[in-house]
Order: C-alpha cells, then sequence, then structure tokens
C-alpha cells in the first residue's frame, strides 16, 4: 500500500486555501457566462448533421463513465487503495471534460433546448437542471483540515448530482 504523502503534490499542498477558493469562483464564473451566453444569446450555428444528433446520446456516456468512475473512486478510498483512488478521480475528470466539450460543440451546433413536456415531469426535470447548475463551494475543505472526510462526501454526492 501507497502512503498518502508519497501521492501528494508538494507544490499544490503550500497553496493557500482562500486563493484556491478564489479561484474556483472565478473559473466558475467564468464557465457559467459563458455557456448562459452560449444557450440563450448566441445564435445556433445551425449545423444539423448526424454528429450532432448523436451528441447527447454520448453526453449520456460521459455521465455514465463519470458515476463508474466516482464509485469505484469511493470504494478504491474505503479500502485504503489510494493509488488506484487517485487514478480513478482523474478518469473522472476526464470523462467530465470530454461531456463538457460535446456539450458546447452540441449547443454551439444547436442552440437552446426546451423542455418540451407540462406537469410534473417538467417539475422534476427543472429540479435536475438546478441541481446541475449548482456550485459546490460550501463543500470545499483543505486536506489538512479535519473536515476533510465529511468535504469529500459532500462534493461526491453533487459530483453524482451533476452526472444524473
Amino acid at each position: 500500500m501507497t502512503p498518502v504523502t508519497q501521492l501528494q503534490i508538494p507544490s499544490l499542498r503550500s497553496v493557500n486555501i482562500n486563493r484556491a477558493i478564489g479561484v474556483i469562483l472565478l473559473l466558475s464564473g467564468i464557465v457559467f457566462a459563458f455557456l448562459f451566453w452560449l444557450v440563450y444569446i448566441k445564435k445556433a450555428a445551425g449545423v444539423h448533421s448526424q454528429f450532432i444528433k448523436n451528441l447527447p446520446a454520448v453526453n449520456a456516456g460521459f455521465n455514465l463513465l463519470s458515476t463508474v468512475f466516482l464509485v469505484g473512486g469511493l470504494m478504491a478510498i474505503l479500502r485504503k487503495k489510494y493509488t488506484l483512488h487517485m487514478r480513478l478521480m482523474f478518469s473522472a475528470l476526464v470523462s467530465s471534460t470530454l461531456f463538457f466539450i460535446c456539450y458546447v460543440i452540441y449547443h454551439n451546433a444547436h442552440g437552446e433546448t426546451l423542455f418540451p413536456h407540462i406537469g410534473t415531469i417538467r417539475v422534476v426535470y427543472l429540479m435536475i437542471l438546478f441541481c446541475r447548475c449548482r456550485v459546490d463551494m460550501p463543500c470545499i475543505s483543505a486536506s489538512r483540515e479535519s473536515r476533510f472526510r465529511s468535504g469529500c462526501m459532500c462534493r461526491l454526492l453533487v459530483w453524482w448530482c451533476l452526472c444524473f
């Protein structure tokens, strides 16, 4: 078993938590503004290829992969397999990044997508959509603090919400 200290990146251990939170908030704001512009303000490119039509299914696949990697990462950390946990978390990050890229391509070509149904199903859909727009800033904790485990669990729950 690899000791935890060997898996840490020393330069990241010295980062000020307030500065890290500031950078995360700034980047989150920039991404949110970009997505708002892309989906609601920018006109759709009007591309209707088979590739574009398949992107929602590809996105669902990337979300599924992220979920599998997150569950695997949780199981690895519970079994104290830190190297495997780190690999699975980076894999989840990669699949989420690929999801984001495909999402941007789809909405650049397709534009705004309105939910066509009314009633209870619309409320459920909007609640899920709201969950995807949340920011997990209250969950951020430094690994040096005693709240590390609860912070990790909170982030895991938020990421799972984003995957579904």
